[in-house]
């Protein structure tokens, strides 16, 4: 799971500094308007600091993006190896005076 934290959030970090870029502003103007150093946003674009919610609200914000901007074209990956996905084997649902079983 750790390769593929690391590779998500090193594409956020790629669209952090791309949309940042777009927009001609500089690591110190994002940074001072974020209220962080420009050390931690350069470590945020470039994917070794994970990036908190609020945070990732707060730039999208400054960046007039929605969040879900920061994760658009990234493939879609599965955390969960396929043998442990939980399988549904039957079930019994009861109320108002119904029954359904398998």
């Amino acid at each position: 799971m750790t390769n593929v934290s690391n590779s998500i959030d090193r594409f956020v970090g790629m669209r952090l500094r791309l949309q940042r870029e777009r927009l001609q502003l500089s690591l110190e103007q994002l940074s001072r308007g974020l209220g962080i150093s420009e050390n931690e946003l350069s470590d945020y674009e470039k994917g070794g600091v994970r990036l908190s919610a609020l945070l990732l609200q707060k730039i999208a914000h400054r960046l007039d993006v929605p969040p879900s901007y920061f994760f658009t074209g990234m493939a879609v990956v599965s955390t969960t190896p396929v043998e442990e996905k939980p399988r549904v084997t039957g079930c019994h649902i009861s109320g108002a005076g119904r029954s359904l079983a398998p």
